[in-house]
């Protein structure tokens, strides 16, 4: 036990006093500004798009619907289709298996029995041209 004690005040004295260093002076930096901005997701679509602007119309001279779409591959009008339908042939499909919307409005079937004239359209491929901001094929 006396030896325990002898290292023991050997140990205290010999012990050295640490102490922590002083901090240097902080320098101050500049404010850092970060911004982003978040990309926009595109739409991902597995179809063939077709869009048409008035300009577009207008450089191709079209006045009708016909005229409009004649350059667009795959799609045409149907004016007497089986049983009176009439409308657009896109891809093989046609009559109200067509979904057709104008300013976001659906337009609802169409069946023409018996037109006199070729000039008296009605039915769904009946569109204004000449009001037509752009004309999107989907």
């Amino acid at each position: 036990s006396s030896l325990t004690l002898l290292a023991l005040a050997l140990g205290a004295s010999l012990s050295v006093t640490v102490h922590a260093e002083t901090a240097a002076d902080a320098s101050t930096l500049d404010t850092v500004r970060v911004q982003a901005e978040r990309a926009k997701k595109t739409r991902s679509t597995n179809q063939n798009v077709t869009v048409l602007t008035a300009a577009d119309l207008d450089n191709e001279m079209a006045n009708t619907m016909e005229e409009a779409i004649r350059y667009i591959p795959g799609v045409s009008i149907v004016d007497m289709g089986r049983f009176g339908d009439n409308g657009f042939n896109i891809r093989g499909l046609e009559s109200d298996r067509v979904a057709i919307t104008v300013d976001g409005l659906s337009l609802g079937e169409s069946v023409e029995t018996a037109r006199s004239y070729e000039f008296f359209r009605g039915g769904r491929g009946d569109v204004d041209i000449d009001t037509l901001k752009s004309l999107a094929v989907i």
